[in-house]
């Protein structure tokens, strides 16, 4: 980017600034400028070429705006309270991408203790999400959908983008 915009200061320089020059050139580097800082799919595509390339700068309210209604659409934090002396694992699985599971398919967070456990994740927008506990190394006592997500279950989903959960009590 930082050669790009050497290149766009010299290419002013060889047009010359006559008035109808400057302005074509100023509607393009608007173009450009938006384009440029916002490839990253946080642009607002109606800003380009409209010459308010600012509104899309890294930073700039609309563009901070976006990024948070964004990342608001991509994220669920679920919540949880285990209520046992046994330790859970605990997963979450998408029910849109196969194979998709958080904190990894090899992984599980662990809750053994009565505090209150809280994770964000990252998501599609829309996408289901459920999850599964089990008690450690007895996966036939469950909660949720269970391990892998082989069990059936009755509100134990959410959909990306609504927010943050209940609290889940993981009782005996």
């Amino acid at each position: 980017m930082f050669q790009f915009g050497w290149f766009c200061f010299f290419f002013l320089i060889l047009v010359g600034l006559n008035a109808n020059t400057a302005d074509a050139v100023e509607c393009a580097l608007d173009r450009i400028a938006c384009e440029l800082v916002c490839e990253d799919g946080t642009r607002n595509d109606t800003t380009i070429g409209t010459r308010d390339w600012k509104r899309c700068w890294p930073g700039s309210p609309s563009h901070i705006a976006e990024a948070e209604r964004i990342r608001r659409e991509t994220s669920l934090v679920w919540v949880f309270k285990r209520r046992n002396s046994h330790t859970i694992h605990l997963q979450l699985y998408s029910q849109k991408r196969r194979g998709w599971v958080w904190p990894a398919p090899q992984r599980v967070w662990i809750l053994s203790n009565d505090e209150i456990f809280e994770r964000s994740i990252n998501c599609k927008k829309n996408e289901k999400i459920c999850y599964g506990a089990w008690i450690k190394n007895r996966s036939s006592y469950y909660w949720g959908c269970g391990y892998d997500c082989k069990q059936g279950c009755k509100d134990c989903c959410y959909t990306c983008g609504s927010g943050r959960t209940n609290t889940y009590n993981l009782n005996p």
